[in-house]
């Protein structure tokens, strides 16, 4: 299964795939399968999810981790 396909059976939230597009796109996808579960496992919710991808994007993390004082709205 390649990026699009396996990010589309993760989410229908088009932002979320996205971020998640574009995060995977800079860190490679040898570990989507265990960084998904991970996400899934900090967060259900998925705008929370978006944050903390974003974030990740924006320090240069190759993981996921909660977002301080996040406030969803």
């Amino acid at each position: 299964m390649n990026l699009a396909e396996t990010i589309n059976n993760y989410t229908a939230n088009e932002e979320l795939r996205a971020v998640l597009n574009e995060y995977f796109s800079t860190i490679g996808t040898n570990n989507i399968n265990h960084s998904l579960k991970m996400l899934n496992k900090l967060t259900r919710n998925e705008n929370e999810k978006v944050e903390i991808v974003k974030q990740s994007i924006n320090k240069g993390w190759k993981a996921f981790y909660r977002v301080a004082n996040l406030i969803i709205g």
